[in-house]
């Protein structure tokens, strides 16, 4: 099924669409637009998307106007070739985009406006004086694009979001209970080495930089292994929008370095109570 919507003349300056091949709904060319009631022999007017003369496999943008297409029965002749866009700013599927308009001269269920955002507060002050001049005791209902925006950016990640924090809590607490379990297992089975490091003169800042690095290094190789499984699942995770942002690598290499510092802090203390050990205990232990 193929995104149709139904609009006036006026719609393409005020969306600021760009106009690739062939021309724009004019009130000069009565029979673009749908009437109250359409008739099935007639042909009305439509006008497609870029994307759209790739679906429907009309060839280049030119060779497209003129074509006949069919929707709910009704016949219309594409005149124009849009820029693609996106109604919800890209918050759905390409494949639900926006690819086909109507003209239309019917009353349609909504009313688009371009606004100044520094005159919001004015411009829906006088919507609505005029909305009540013109439809006495019917109440106006209206909706700022932004708003909107907002809450079907929440509706569509709140529940990821939550979920990906549980998760990367529970992970994180998993991963430092095991760091520090092997760092203590590691420490006790190291005890006459650090004795011995100890009594050849070593300092006790350099046997904890040695016992902390035999653990940094698979933190950093898993660290690698997680930028790859991140990306993709990222990836996966923004297919189902038109469009989004690119994430940048130092997003990447910041976790990384979160990572390896919580590493570090977690086997950091266990490591440096072993190296103050006194060696004398340590080889009589041994």
């Amino acid at each position: 099924a193929t995104s149709h919507i139904g609009v006036d003349a006026n719609y393409f300056d005020t969306m600021q669409l760009q106009l690739l091949a062939g021309r724009s709904f004019s009130a000069e060319f009565p029979a673009d637009f749908l009437p109250q009631e359409p008739s099935l022999e007639d042909i009305y007017g439509v006008m497609i998307t870029r994307t759209a003369v790739d679906l429907f496999e009309l060839g280049s943008l030119q060779e497209a106007i003129g074509e006949i297409l069919q929707i709910n029965r009704l016949q219309f002749r594409v005149v124009g070739v849009v820029e693609d866009f996106r109604l919800s700013g890209g918050i759905e599927d390409p494949t639900r985009s926006v690819l086909v308009m109507r003209g239309s001269n019917r009353s349609e269920p909504a009313m688009v406006m371009r606004i100044d955002p520094a005159q919001t507060a004015s411009v829906a002050e006088h919507i609505s004086e005029v909305w009540a001049r013109l439809n006495p005791g019917i109440p106006v209902d209206y909706e700022f694009f932004e708003e909107q925006f907002e809450q079907r950016i929440f509706e569509s990640t709140n529940g990821v979001n939550q979920a990906a924090i549980f998760a990367a809590v529970i992970t994180i607490v998993i991963a430092l209970f095991g760091l520090y379990a092997l760092a203590l297992n590691a420490s006790q089975r190291r005890t006459r080495e650090v004795g011995v490091r100890k009594t050849l003169g070593a300092s006790t800042a350099s046997i904890v930089g040695l016992l902390t690095w035999d653990f940094i290094k698979p933190v950093l190789v898993a660290s690698v292994i997680a930028w790859g499984s991140g990306y993709y699942a990222v990836s996966y995770f923004y297919a189902q929008f038109s469009s989004y942002p690119s994430i940048p690598l130092a997003v990447y290499g910041l976790v990384s370095v979160l990572t390896v510092f919580i590493a570090v802090a977690t086997i950091a203390l266990r490591c440096w109570h072993t190296a103050n050990v006194n060696p004398v205990e340590s080889l009589r232990y041994e």
